[in-house]
C-alpha cells in the first residue's frame, strides 16, 4: 500500500494541534501522534 506523509498539519477540522499522519491511497487518514504528546500514540484510528 502506498502512503503520503504530512508533518505539521490538521488531519481534520476538529483537530486544533500539529499531527504527523499518513494518508493511504485510498484516503483514509491514520494519526502517528500529535506534537503535545510527543508522537507517542499510533494508528488511534483505523475505522
Amino acid at each position: 500500500m502506498q502512503f503520503n506523509i504530512s508533518c505539521l498539519s490538521h488531519v481534520n477540522s476538529d483537530v486544533r494541534e500539529p499531527a504527523l499522519y499518513i494518508t493511504a491511497k485510498n484516503g483514509q487518514k491514520y494519526i502517528l501522534g500529535r506534537f503535545s504528546e510527543g508522537l507517542q500514540r499510533t494508528f488511534v484510528e483505523k475505522k
